[in-house]
């Protein structure tokens, strides 16, 4: 106090400023411990810098989501400038949706996006594209699915919590080649969690072969794969074909967008479809997994095909056997025949510092009943 007295006003003013943030700083050793203070002041560019973007770019509470980000404490809801707010639980991966949403716009490229209509979200998870397009589009209908109960929980909120229950329908339902019921295997992330409907074995190998070229080297799917790791109990879970999802998206209108995120069910929902349901539907962006299904891409181009589809390819940059699918019906939107890079969909939070770090863990290949 005496040194303030004693000096000049601009120097207690600038003395007072410093008081003011040491004292701040050590409310925030307090609060976080010393390890949490040291990750909190250290610096990644590889790894922070993309996210600290992300977060100034998309959400509005981006400080409180930048503290949670680098010191580990629950992230809390992301109040987003489209605005809308996405409530999340543990094993949700914000971070990692937001970058696939928003930043690498996977659901929006090679397609061209209606102004009426419904769009249907296979695998919706908590939301984000539910809410993407309802906040983007007023005039659209909604139908999104969703098997595992808890996940499903949170979408419902999300799509409550911000007012879209009027023009979005919401099934806590498994899509696959047919009706009935499936085992859903969890994970630690809800985003990989997986419905295999495999008819037997000895198809889905065969299913796999057909797609390589004659006499070529049988093609093996990658392992190791860290987001595949189960955890939890399997449950049963209430599936529904395609056929009976169009079905039902007719009676709100035609269907434009059909977006399937189903971590290796892809296969059995373009299969077990009929070509005069796939026909009704105009685009489709499909995430493939190769390593969780053996020859996923190939079986999905060829039922698109079938159908008289034609297809763009975003394959990951980074993991084997991973990407997107973009198809329309050729007389209505046809699609530039290239395949780019992209950094793969969903799966690949650690790149935003999500999920497991390390750990030896297989894809999984398991048979539904």
């Amino acid at each position: 106090m005496r040194l303030l007295r004693a000096a000049s006003p601009p120097m207690a003013a600038m003395l007072s400023l410093i008081g003011m943030g040491l004292h701040r700083e050590w409310r925030r050793v307090r609060r976080l411990g010393p390890a949490g203070f040291l990750s909190y002041y250290l610096w990644s560019p590889r790894r922070d810098l993309p996210v600290l973007c992300e977060l100034f770019l998309w959400v509005r509470n981006w400080r409180a989501a930048w503290l949670s980000f680098k010191t580990g404490a629950p992230m809390p809801a992301l109040r987003l400038r489209r605005g809308f707010t996405l409530l999340h639980e543990a094993g949700d991966q914000p971070l990692a949706l937001l970058r696939e949403v928003f930043t690498q716009r996977c659901y929006r490229r090679h397609i061209a996006e209606p102004a009426r209509g419904v769009l249907i979200d296979i695998g919706a998870n908590i939301g984000l594209v539910t809410l993407d397009w309802a906040a983007r589009m007023p005039n659209v209908v909604i139908h999104a699915y969703e098997p595992d109960p808890g996940t499903f929980r949170t979408l419902k909120r999300n799509v409550e919590g911000n007012r879209f229950g009027e023009r979005v329908r919401l099934y806590n339902e498994a899509v696959s080649g047919r009706a009935g019921e499936l085992t859903l295997y969890r994970t630690g992330m809800s985003g990989t969690a997986s419905t295999f409907a495999f008819r037997d074995e000895g198809e889905e190998r065969a299913g796999a072969e057909a797609q390589q070229p004659a006499g070529g080297a049988r093609q093996r799917a990658p392992r190791g794969l860290w987001f595949w790791t189960e955890s939890g109990a399997p449950l049963r879970v209430p599936a529904v074909s395609f056929d009976e999802v169009v079905e039902r998206a007719q009676r709100d209108g035609a269907v434009k967008l059909v977006k399937i995120d189903t971590e290796g069910a892809e296969v059995d929902i373009l299969e077990g479809a009929t070509p005069d349901t796939l026909v009704k539907g105009e685009q489709f962006v499909v995430e493939y997994h190769d390593p969780l299904r053996l020859g996923a891409r190939g079986r999905c181009e060829a039922a698109f095909a079938r159908a008289g589809f034609r297809c763009v390819a975003r394959e990951s940059a980074q993991l084997s056997g991973l990407g997107l699918l973009y198809a329309a019906r050729q007389a209505r939107h046809p699609l530039k025949a290239r395949t780019d890079n992209a950094t793969p969909p969903n799966s690949f939070s650690r790149n935003a510092g999500e999920g497991p770090q390390g750990g030896a863990a297989q894809a999984r290949t398991r048979q539904g009943a």
